[in-house]
């Protein structure tokens, strides 16, 4: 909440796009991808935010979804697995 709240209150008020806007860009120009070790292992947003914003693509998801939502916004996080389907 309080890393969500700092970045949201560059555009102070209701939730608003730009709050969004705010934590999208933060996020995306910080993260660092790093793969998981074998086996899915999906890290608290918490986690990934003491690690300095490091990890996969579903921790990246998770991050986001948790700090639109400590901020008021709705989202969700969709999973898929298993092997690409080429046709």
């Amino acid at each position: 909440r309080d890393y969500a709240a700092r970045l949201a209150a560059k555009y102070p008020g209701e939730y608003n796009l730009k709050q969004m806007s705010s934590i999208y860009d933060d996020v995306y120009q910080k993260w660092k991808y790093v793969n998981d070790p074998k086996g899915e292992y999906i890290s608290p947003a918490s986690r990934s935010i003491q690690n300095g914003l490091i990890g996969d693509c579903d921790d990246y998801a998770v991050l986001m979804c948790s700090l639109i939502e400590a901020v008021g916004g709705d989202c969700r996080v969709v999973l898929a697995f298993g092997k690409e389907v080429t046709k």
